[in-house]
């Protein structure tokens, strides 16, 4: 059987999305290396919101190289985003992945073919991180994210509720819904579009309340100007 380690920096959203590639490694054969095996294939997910994100970046995927010789490593993440040619320079670097988009084709040239059609399960932990969107649009002046992740992309509600499903019926009883700015949920999908009625977080809640069953959701963070009379009432 194949092998392959896989690593994460930073925040709930990479988790979320390092474990969407591990699901896909999984139903391609392959399983995560012990600690004394040589990993076929490394995946790195990054972070760069800080400077010692980006150090701590490149010191895992050189630690990676010298630890299993051979080996191909996929980076992806803020880090592989903003600096990609600083990162293929970097030992065993087969591939940075600079748009998630691109994630499926990118893992296909390397024998992996796979949709990417969501999570169902975290292993090792009570709670369950569910990605609703991704990207920010704002413009703070100390943050480097609306760059690596500009723009917005929400996931649509009937998928997040197929995986939220997923998730209880693997036995988690505590979700985390996560996102780089869960409180401009929807607004991608609904700007501009006449006659279309929002759906915005708070609806996406109310309909996820609607999932039967002994079990929690949480926020991961919201700005407290985004809680409005619709989303408490």
């Amino acid at each position: 059987m194949k092998t392959c380690r896989l690593v994460t920096l930073g925040c709930k959203v990479n988790q979320y999305e390092t474990q969407l590639v591990r699901e896909a490694l999984e139903r391609q054969g392959y399983r995560e290396a012990t600690d004394e095996e040589i990993a076929e294939l490394c995946v790195v997910n990054t972070c760069t919101v800080t400077s010692n994100g980006d150090s701590r970046s490149r010191q895992v995927i050189r630690q990676l190289a010298r630890q299993n010789p051979g080996t191909r490593t996929l980076v992806m993440g803020c880090y592989a985003t903003r600096d990609p040619r600083a990162v293929a320079k970097l030992p065993s670097v087969a591939e940075v992945i600079t748009d998630k988009r691109e994630l499926p084709d990118i893992l296909a040239r390397h024998g992996i073919y796979d949709d990417l059609p969501g999570i169902s399960r975290f292993p090792g932990r009570k709670r369950a991180y569910v990605k609703l969107q991704d990207g920010c649009i704002l413009k703070c002046s100390y943050c480097i994210i609306p760059q690596v992740r500009p723009g917005l992309n929400s996931r649509s509600p009937e998928e997040i509720e197929a995986e939220v499903r997923r998730l209880l019926d693997s036995g988690h009883q505590e979700l985390i819904l996560t996102g780089i700015h869960i409180g401009h949920y929807g607004v991608d999908t609904t700007r501009g579009r006449s006659g279309k009625p929002p759906f915005r977080l708070w609806h996406l809640i109310q309909r996820l309340d609607r999932i039967p069953g002994d079990w929690r959701m949480r926020l991961s963070s919201i700005e407290a100007a985004e809680m409005d009379d619709d989303f408490i009432a």
